[in-house]
């Protein structure tokens, strides 16, 4: 009799992790749904040929799918040009935002020095206060010291940012101290201890530091409008926003959907990747740095 009510109860209980499963997946499939929607239909849209856009019928799958609206985008427009000035922004923004935050979180997590809590509150106050609010006296700055319309112009404005500094201050002092004493005493210095010891240990909090600022840099706007004026460094996010979308400069011209939506895949499509590279990375640093 014992033995039948513990089978019951098993068969109970399999059965009803099996629906909580049900229920959880079929949850995550509407989501992973909800947000996917808006791609696929941008896709989707970029493959139509300009006159079947606005077609009564809805088509997910353009019949026949073309590649005109690409290579009209690029023929078009410097959309390459737009790209690769992006692309630099972005890139010498992540690598000069880890070479500065590095150190710093270490310092804030180790070093103990009178104000320190001060200093660690302004690096977080700094998250709190938009680009926008200050953007007047930044380009009448960068104007007097002739860096406007430069690539360095557009990426010092991005390395004022906190969250570098405090992610990667959580991660330091997750990692035992005794590593550090244990090189000290073998003779290692404080930067051979930052380097070799500290820093291999800081991979998430690097992968994510990447997505985010590579993200954040990558679709900047308000500091690159006013900061780039000609083709020759400005990024994708003003070129597209002028010349394509036509939303800045009051353009009268009739808008080609179907060209705007290819040269929005294309733009969105270096954002993708990185983080589809390092998402392993970033979930990780999320999980363990306890951020909600």
């Amino acid at each position: 009799m014992g033995l039948t009510n513990e089978r019951t109860e098993g068969r109970s209980y399999r059965a009803a992790r099996r629906t909580r499963k049900l229920l959880q997946y079929s949850l995550l499939i509407l989501v992973v749904a909800f947000y996917s929607i808006p791609m696929i239909w941008l896709v989707s849209t970029s493959l139509k040929e300009e006159g079947r856009v606005f077609s009564k019928t809805i088509e997910w799958l353009p019949r026949p799918p073309t590649l005109e609206n690409y290579g009209n985008a690029f023929s078009r427009y410097p959309l390459a040009r737009w790209l690769i000035n992006s692309a630099i922004v972005a890139v010498a923004t992540v690598s000069l935002t880890i070479l500065i935050s590095v150190p710093a979180g270490y310092a804030l997590a180790r070093a103990k020095f009178k104000g320190s809590s001060i200093l660690f509150g302004l690096c977080l106050l700094s998250l709190m206060v938009p680009i926008e609010a200050y953007l007047v006296p930044l380009y009448i700055i960068f104007s007097e010291l002739r860096l406007v319309d430069k690539y360095i112009g557009l990426v010092l404005p991005q390395l004022s940012n906190g969250f570098a500094v405090f992610l990667i201050r959580q991660f330091v002092q997750q990692i035992p101290i005794e590593l550090e004493e244990a090189a000290i005493i073998d003779g290692a210095s404080r930067w051979q201890v930052l380097t070799r010891i500290v820093a291999p240990n800081l991979t998430p909090a690097l992968a994510t530091v990447t997505i985010f600022r590579f993200m954040a840099s990558w679709n900047s706007f308000a500091w690159p409008l006013i900061a780039a004026s000609s083709d020759a460094v400005k990024t994708q996010p003003v070129g597209l926003a002028i010349h394509v979308f036509g939303v800045v400069g009051g353009s009268m011209a009739s808008p080609r959907y179907g060209l705007s939506m290819a040269a929005a895949f294309v733009a969105t499509l270096p954002t993708i990747i990185v983080f589809l590279v390092m998402q392993r990375y970033f979930v990780e640093g999320i999980a363990t740095s306890g951020l909600k």
